[in-house]
């Protein structure tokens, strides 16, 4: 774990924390800070944590399961469907709804929210890119953190968190926690 400066400010890392991504091979989890520090992290939250059914995804979800049950916090599952809609002619299975995609997705994170004995609240949404949503939950007062995952991405001759995390790191003023996979992460299995 390494902690990112507080923000929301540059959507890119610090030299030293771009140097370790560049050679782990593991799993690391980067901490941000919000931009006014008046609740100490340790303190009840109401988390965010985006769904996708993807490895890093469910790493995040795990955090936020973690995380949540030691801070007496609550979670929103979030699973923002951005794909635009086939004309009804060219389909072949009724997916007009977001829960219809979502759905795999947040049972997983409801699964091990519910493991965790975690007080949890799933959302599916279609539209808008995920951030906007992130955002318009802060914005309400619905989340006050943000535990996202991500796979690393080959760029240029280093790597970086992605798009999402990178304008997450840019736009959000509440703590952000970002766990980052290394390419082709598999789980703890890897290492012999």
């Amino acid at each position: 774990m390494t902690g990112l400066p507080p923000g929301p400010g540059s959507r890119q890392l610090p030299e030293t924390i771009a140097n370790l991504l560049n050679q782990t091979q593991i799993p690391v989890v980067l901490v941000r800070d919000g931009a006014s520090a008046s609740s100490p992290l340790t303190s009840s939250r109401k988390i965010v944590v985006p769904v996708a059914g993807t490895t890093s995804a469910r790493a995040a979800q795990e955090l936020a399961a973690n995380f949540a049950r030691s801070t007496n916090s609550d979670v929103v599952c979030l699973n923002v469907d951005t794909r635009e809609r086939v004309p009804f002619s060219d389909r072949r299975i009724d997916d007009t709804t977001p829960l219809s995609r979502a759905e795999p997705a947040l049972f997983d994170a409801l699964e091990t929210m519910n493991a965790s004995e975690v007080s949890v609240r799933a959302l599916a949404l279609r539209g808008q890119r995920l951030t906007d949503h992130v955002r318009r939950l802060i914005a309400t007062g619905e989340a006050d953190m943000v535990i996202v995952g991500t796979t690393l991405r080959q760029h240029g001759a280093g790597r970086s968190v992605g798009p999402t995390a990178e304008a997450l790191m840019g736009m959000v003023d509440v703590p952000l926690v970002i766990a980052a996979l290394p390419p082709g992460w598999g789980g703890w299995h890897r290492i012999h």
